[in-house]
């Protein structure tokens, strides 16, 4: 019964070790793209897509190279045209036991659900990842998940749920002890208020978030924060304070090499036009012109036009409609392209969501196929050793009667040999006997004879 119970136990085990995934530490360049990801995700971008791409097998490597570019092009602006990658990487985590990579894996895919415009499929992930985030504890990634979490729900108009999001990201965010984050927060929380035009709650916000930005020390993330406040200060008429905090900008970055340079140049220009100092304004817009973003440039064309119309110059004007119009024109055309594009990207997604799981049915298919060889052949050699020791049983069982055969006839042999030493000791004494009756035998036959002598010897007296 035990060795039964032992082979069961090294079949379980055996079956467990051949589904498990072998634990292994990534390579030293995924580890250095890793420790790039946080301060320079470019440099990181780049050498990971010049790393030649792992074996596309389930195993840890091609999982975290999945992972790790996936991110280091969201973190470097880089469009997302495909969720293969981040989707691949979400499998595999999902069951390695790594939830910190996991909670990573599904913050990233809703990152690229988002802009592969799939908002719920994003709201999901964001959700699983909030869980598996506070499971381990990383109060950063955290504050991630809910912020973006949070913009989804504002952008989608569900107040309630994106305002209870961004207190869980401010608390997060004061776990973390990260002052950036925090300010972040405040930030979140005053753009909410911004939307719903409280802008007196919204600017109590952006205080907060700009003392904060300033305990930092990051000069470009107080800049940009400067720059949002003043949005909101321009429509509260705060016409002086709007001013300082583009004049405290101008001091603390380079604009002209500054990421937010259009925003920047957008809002004062419209600052001026507020202020009705056109003059000022219509450079400001003009600049915002050359943003690569065709928004921007349709907000700065319509800044033109009002401003030469306010003042008075009707061709200049004229001239900024034109091209507002064209604008227009293009942004329409591009809203068509980009819906052809988004329904061609969900087919070929479909496709190639039929095309995985065709695979990881065959996979499957192939795994079940090993644990059916494995039992079946599990099962044939307890079989054999089952019979093998009937057979042995059998043998013995033989053996053992016929030793005892054996040990009957040695017994009979021992009495056998007794009864003959008995009976060879009633032949020497009979033989013993015989030899006394010869002897007497042979003195009767002398005496005898001697009788008969005298008798014959008296016979022929008597005559």
């Amino acid at each position: 019964m035990r060795t039964y119970i032992y082979y069961c136990v090294l079949l379980i085990f055996s079956l467990l070790i051949s589904g498990c995934r072998k634990k292994a530490s990534i390579s030293p360049v995924l580890q250095e793209a890793e420790s790039l990801l946080p301060t320079d995700p470019d440099s990181a971008y780049r050498l990971l897509e010049a790393l030649p791409s792992p074996e596309k097998s389930r195993n840890l490597e091609y999982a975290t190279w999945c992972l790790l570019f996936t991110q280091a092009k969201d973190k470097s602006y880089r469009t997302h045209t495909s969720d293969s990658l981040i989707r691949f990487a979400t499998d595999y985590f999902r069951t390695s036991g790594d939830r910190k990579r996991y909670a990573t894996a599904l913050y990233t895919s809703g990152r690229v659900a988002s802009e592969l415009d799939e908002p719920d499929d994003a709201v999901r992930f964001y959700i699983e990842a909030e869980e598996v985030g506070r499971e381990v504890g990383d109060y950063y990634l955290l504050h991630l998940i809910t912020s973006h979490l949070g913009t989804l729900y504002a952008h989608r108009r569900f107040m309630d749920k994106a305002s209870d999001t961004y207190r869980r990201s401010l608390e997060y965010a004061e776990q973390s002890g990260d002052k950036i984050y925090i300010s972040e927060s405040y930030r979140l929380v005053g753009r909410l208020y911004g939307l719903q035009e409280s802008w007196f709650k919204a600017d109590s916000c952006y205080t907060l978030a700009i003392q904060v930005a300033r305990e930092s020390g990051d000069l470009d993330f107080l800049s940009k924060v400067l720059c949002e406040s003043a949005s909101i200060t321009v429509r509260m008429g705060d016409f002086e304070r709007t001013e300082a905090c583009y004049q405290e900008t101008d001091t603390l970055v380079q604009v002209d090499k500054w990421r937010g340079k259009y925003q920047y140049y957008l809002g004062k220009g419209d600052l001026f036009r507020l202020q009705k100092k056109y003059n000022l304004a219509i450079p400001y817009f003009k600049r915002a012109t050359a943003s690569d973003n065709i928004y921007t440039r349709r907000s700065a064309y319509q800044g033109l036009y009002f401003s030469y119309s306010d003042k008075g110059d009707y061709p200049q004007a004229l001239e900024a409609v034109n091209s507002l119009l064209s604008l227009n024109d293009s942004i329409r055309v591009a809203d068509r392209i980009e819906s052809v594009s988004k329904v061609e990207a969900k087919y070929n997604q479909e496709k190639l969501k039929r095309h995985n799981q065709e695979l990881e049915w065959k996979s499957m298919q192939l795994c079940y196929f090993s644990i059916f060889g494995i039992l079946s052949l599990w099962i044939i050699i307890l079989y054999g050793r089952a019979y093998y020791r009937k057979v042995i049983a059998r043998k013995e069982a033989r053996l053992a009667g016929l030793l005892e055969q054996v040990r009957k006839l040695e017994k009979q042999k021992e009495s056998n040999l007794q009864q003959i030493a008995s009976k060879e000791n009633e032949l020497k004494k009979l033989s013993e006997l015989l030899d006394t009756s010869r002897i007497y035998q042979s003195d009767w036959t002398v005496q005898k004879e001697e009788l008969q002598v005298s008798i014959n010897s008296y016979k022929q007296a008597n005559r």
